[in-house]
């Protein structure tokens, strides 16, 4: 039978063992510290975060808790603003492969002197850009173009709802943004701080499963039942939606004295299950709802960039996908080096367009 010594040494190993293991393959749980220029709680600045369960990222957390390189330029002479959910985030990917990185080296080849900024978090929605924005601009900035990068048009639907997150409702024939936060607690504040000065990555699992509303240790992702919203969406006419992106996009339009852009960017194409077998599909599901929603758009005079013909010309001719990483799934999850860089070309495209025409007699 092992002596209490083996067991002791075992243990010891084990924890040496989960260390090395959290470092290299853990994600890092940041410290918050509360920002009064923004009224919210954000990443310390200063801190540098790890991210390895999907595709294998540093970020360097800045000013105001942003990342990217964005967030270390001077604020006042920015140009455009990334506003997403964890796509704009993109922990995925190292700083200088993030969006703004991204475009403003495209937009640096195409001559335009434009200089751009991230402002993503999991999970935010449009009800959050549209309390953030007001806030952020007042505090950082003049008159960018909002550029909102929406991962599915389920976002642009009223209804979805996530834990510790604005929700854009709909009650009856009325439309409305409804704030919503969870500052976290004062016990967790300590114990994030402790996990990241003593570099514990490998509690990052048990710590993320403190995430419920009577703890808030962390944001929730909530009850967010991705597949029957998907499935309500499909089902419900396009046009049914009409009055709904009406109120959404004459809102965002009237928060900011800025311009606002959406830049739709799909899962296709992806590796699809047919019969046992995997095969390359393009097809999505959401077309149609796009589709009436570029038109909505159109007569709001805000443009949508819809990266469905880009992403699959792509494919078809270099055999990339936009998402996912060596250590997830091929085409899934989130848009990867290749994806966020045709999404920057694109905008770079269509913003030189503009200045053209708007330069013409």
């Amino acid at each position: 039978m092992p002596s209490k010594q083996h067991f002791l040494l075992g243990f010891l190993l084990s924890c040496v063992l989960a260390q090395f293991m959290g470092l290299t393959f853990g994600n890092t749980i940041p410290p918050l510290v509360f920002d009064a220029d923004l009224s919210e709680y954000v990443y310390k600045p200063g801190t540098t975060l790890r991210y390895h369960s999907e595709g294998w990222g540093t970020t360097q957390v800045g000013p105001h808790g942003l990342k990217g390189q964005g967030a270390f330029s001077a604020k006042r002479d920015l140009s455009v603003v990334f506003w997403g959910d964890s796509f704009v985030e993109a922990l995925q990917v190292d700083d200088e492969e993030k969006l703004d990185a991204s475009f403003n080296r495209h937009a640096h080849k195409a001559g335009l002197p434009y200089k751009s900024l991230c402002v993503g978090r999991f999970a935010d929605s449009i009800a959050d850009y549209y309390f953030k924005i007001p806030v952020y601009s007042k505090a950082l900035w003049d008159k960018p173009l909002h550029v909102i990068v929406l991962g599915t048009i389920g976002d642009t639907i009223p209804g979805e709802q996530v834990a510790c997150r604005s929700i854009f409702q709909r009650d009856g024939n009325n439309f409305a943004f409804q704030q919503r936060e969870c500052p976290p607690r004062e016990s967790s504040l300590r114990l994030r701080n402790f996990l990241y000065e003593y570099r514990l990555n490998f509690l990052q699992t048990l710590y993320s499963r403190t995430a419920d509303n009577s703890l808030r240790l962390l944001p929730s992702n909530g009850t967010r039942a991705a597949a029957d919203q998907q499935s309500t969406l499909l089902s419900t006419p396009p046009g049914d939606y009409d009055r709904a992106w009406d109120y959404l996009l004459e809102r965002m339009a009237a928060v900011t004295s800025g311009r606002v852009l959406f830049i739709y960017s799909p899962g296709v194409p992806s590796v699809a299950n047919v019969n046992g077998s995997g095969i390359i599909s393009f097809n999505n599901p959401e077309t149609a709802h796009v589709t009436r929603f570029a038109q909505r758009c159109q007569l709001n005079g805000i443009k949508l960039i819809d990266m469905t013909k880009p992403f699959a010309e792509h494919f078809r001719e270099h055999k990339k996908f936009p998402c996912g990483f060596n250590n997830t799934l091929p085409g899934r999850g989130h848009l990867n080096p290749v994806g966020i860089s045709l999404i920057a070309k694109e905008l770079v495209r269509h913003l030189s367009a503009d200045e053209s025409q708007a330069k013409r007699p």
